[in-house]
């Protein structure tokens, strides 16, 4: 597991011992770490900012899709032979994850922004339409024969800024989707399904005492 899948993980277990906190929210406060941090140099601050913090957000995302049902690569991770189907280098600019469900491609574009004041001194906290026509734009021209489902945008950002109407593929997740998540999909993101621990309690061959006391344990370690 990556020190980033760690550090969500630990996160969102912490969360769920304390009832009363919203688990996405403190998701946000471990991804804007790695933004708010000290750096020594203007390198560091290049590299935090446009390596670190997207990372991590980007693979919470993929933490998401795959509890959803996805299959998911980031790009770079992509097989060779869908890439090319694709049409997509390894390094294209706006498309940072590949899903797949039920044999249908999904291109995914994962945004992680702080709030910002608009023209009028206003708090505003959103996607801009410049960051998501050039996501649109690659979408248009990639997806070889095969063609996309969807075109997902993630973010925990408030809102899209849209010119028109969104387009019939045109997909967001976006912060109300993460914040009203129940509890029970964060437990099983983190700690697997409860049948699933049953079943790999019963399929192990103890005696009636070791088996009551390795149920007990894996109930323990998951609080």
């Amino acid at each position: 597991m990556s020190n980033f899948s760690q550090d969500i993980t630990n996160t969102i277990k912490s969360s769920l011992s304390k009832y009363e906190s919203n688990i996405f929210d403190d998701l946000c406060l471990l991804f804007k770490t790695y933004v708010d941090k000290p750096c020594n140099n203007i390198a560091q601050l290049k590299k935090r900012t446009e390596k670190s913090k997207g990372t991590c957000f980007e693979i919470f995302c993929m933490m998401y899709l795959k509890q959803k049902g996805y299959e998911c690569w980031m790009l770079k991770d992509l097989p060779d032979d869908l890439r090319i189907s694709f049409n997509l280098g390894k390094q294209d600019v706006g498309i940072d994850l590949i899903a797949k469900k039920n044999n249908e491609y999904y291109p995914v574009q994962c945004k992680f922004r702080k709030p910002t004041k608009d023209f009028k001194g206003r708090q505003v906290h959103r996607v801009t339409w410049r960051e998501l026509s050039t996501f649109l734009s690659l979408c248009e021209r990639t997806g070889g024969n095969i063609g996309w489902k969807k075109h997902i945008i993630m973010t925990n950002a408030d809102y899209c800024c849209w010119k028109g109407k969104k387009g019939e593929k045109d997909f967001t997740v976006g912060k109300k989707t993460f914040f009203n998540l129940q509890r029970s999909f964060w437990y099983e993101m983190v700690y697997g399904k409860q049948e699933e621990i049953k079943e790999e309690i019963k399929e192990e061959k103890q005696n009636p005492r070791e088996l009551r006391q390795a149920w007990l344990d894996k109930i323990t370690n998951t609080h």
